[in-house]
């Protein structure tokens, strides 16, 4: 767990993934959900 196995460079491939899960009209409402809350987490809570 934590190991990074591949990566993006492209950013217009990196919008396009983002959009996927975050935009309009996401593949999936619930992980849409979830990620807005753990940033509204990781805001309220920042790591020192």
């Amino acid at each position: 767990k934590g190991e990074i196995v591949g990566g993006l460079e492209s950013e217009l491939l990196c919008r396009a993934y983002i959009s996927m899960y975050l935009g309009d009209e996401p593949l999936d409402e619930d992980a849409k959900e979830s990620f807005g809350a753990s940033i509204i987490s990781l805001c309220s809570n920042p790591v020192s």
